[in-house]
């Protein structure tokens, strides 16, 4: 299991999601405003989504999410 922070498109706020199988194949949805977006659009080439990761452990993840949140 490896855990992403993901940018949302419509709020620019960041989120966290734990990726079980496939980053490619994967739906973010914001907490915030309820946007759900895929990870990655079958026309692209690149992911759709400003991420950091991959992390370990959930709260890396959680801690980068409210760092990028405060800035």
């Amino acid at each position: 299991m490896t855990f992403y922070s993901f940018r949302c498109l419509k709020c620019g706020k960041w989120g966290s999601k734990e990726i079980r199988t496939n980053l490619q194949k994967s739906t973010f949805k914001c907490v915030y405003c309820g946007k759900s977006t895929k990870i990655k659009k079958k026309n692209s080439l690149g992911l759709s989504m400003m991420y950091r990761g991959p992390f370990g452990l959930g709260l890396a993840a959680a801690n980068m999410t409210k760092q990028m949140n405060a800035r």
